[in-house]
């Protein structure tokens, strides 16, 4: 015979539940306070006013909630810049103080070149910057990319109720043991740097939304990428950006062309740019053979008139680079070096000396990390990298 609290005693059933949801709610209250006091979940107008008031670098992460792109338009109507980079992940380590005149890094804005002529009307509609340099992707080209995504940017404000964010972050001060960390928050308000995983890991961006990668340098688990093997592997699959295809897709080239026709418009000056691959992943899609759409895509822009430059550089080695397609710090600003030699119209908008310093050969990828945060060099791509051993 079988026996339970509903069969014995639906009035104790229902209280139990009743009890139990009361504790969820009041957990999910608590934790919800928590992370407001973290940072975590402070509106993006707030989180922007103390990044730019701290007069130090102070870190936001957006761990768990996907706010980007509000965030970043956020700086950009705050800063009012004179020159911006939009692109995706790959153009962030583009900073103020590589720049003479006001700067906002606008990386992850645009994830997807059909996100371009929406990104660019929605921040010309806020103010329009003097110049502004556009990192493109060369898999948002290859029409057997399946991350393409939809032709509107993406605005959504953190959600301070969503559980999965949540959830998400209480698992993070619980894996790593933050208590600490939550219960400083809790008892003295939001303080630089803001986010639980920005004070763990200094992850997270910084007030002109040039991106920290502090977590390569403090995080105990291995980096994903060591000796590139997570991207080597996409290679050898196919998949997560490093789809196979022999020609561009005629349908993402015209986006391209109309985020170019609407930028001219509008009068501002723009020139694009494709930020390179680490020189062993290069090798590897030459080597595989499947991937001539980037061979057509070059030839493709070329003779389509566009305001398009294309660097080479001769300094360019496997340990520039964050993983396989991100470049760091050094290798960015090199790249923003030869574009400028080619086009004349940036030279006026960059810090030549900060520039330079960091054109430097042995320069880091994670020089910013080092000199703003007091972190030791670490080869976390373990490739015996010699910036590491100084």
């Amino acid at each position: 015979m079988s026996f339970s609290i509903s069969s014995s005693d639906p009035r104790r059933f229902v209280i139990a539940v009743l009890v139990f949801l009361a504790l969820l709610f009041g957990l999910t209250v608590l934790a919800r306070q928590v992370l407001v006091a973290t940072g975590d979940f402070l509106p993006e107008e707030d989180i922007v006013r103390m990044q730019q008031s701290a007069g130090r670098p102070c870190i936001f992460s957006e761990y768990g909630k996907q706010n980007e792109g509000f965030y970043k338009f956020e700086i950009y109507k705050t800063v009012k810049p004179d020159i911006a980079v939009l692109g995706s992940s790959r153009v962030l380590e583009l900073t103020q103080r590589q720049f003479s005149r006001p700067f906002v890094n606008l990386g992850r804005v645009m994830t997807d070149i059909k996100r371009g002529e929406s990104a660019v009307t929605e921040l010309l509609a806020i103010h329009k910057p003097k110049f502004l340099l556009v990192g493109l992707d060369q898999y948002w080209f290859n029409p057997n990319w399946d991350e393409a995504g939809v032709d509107k940017v993406k605005r959504v404000r953190s959600d301070p109720n969503d559980p999965r964010a949540i959830l998400r972050l209480v698992s993070l001060v619980w894996r790593e043991g933050l208590w600490a960390e939550a219960w400083q928050a809790l008892t003295q308000g939001p303080e630089c740097h803001l986010g639980i995983s920005a004070k763990r890991f200094l992850s997270g961006y910084a007030a002109d939304g040039y991106r920290y990668y502090g977590d390569l340098l403090t995080a105990s688990e291995p980096h994903e990428d060591q000796n590139f093997r997570m991207t080597l592997g996409r290679i050898a699959n196919g998949n997560r950006r490093f789809e196979k295809a022999s020609t561009v897709s005629s349908s993402q080239f015209q986006h391209l062309l109309d985020l170019h026709r609407k930028l001219d418009a509008d009068g501002v000056p723009h020139v694009f740019f494709f930020p390179p691959f680490a020189p062993t992943v290069t090798a590897a899609m030459e080597k595989d053979g499947g991937y001539g759409y980037i061979a057509d895509l070059e030839r493709t822009i070329r003779e389509s008139g566009l305001p398009y430059v294309a660097t080479t550089d001769p300094l360019l080695h496997d340990c520039d680079f964050i993983d396989g397609f991100h470049t760091g710090d050094a290798a960015s600003v090199r790249q923003i070096r030869a574009l400028a030699k080619q086009d004349a119209r940036l030279v006026p908008f960059l810090n030549m000396p900060e520039v330079e310093r960091l054109s430097a050969p042995g320069s880091s990828p994670m020089n910013y990390l080092t000199e703003d945060l007091g972190l030791p060099p670490k080869d976390y791509l373990d490739l015996g990298c010699a910036w590491a051993r100084q």
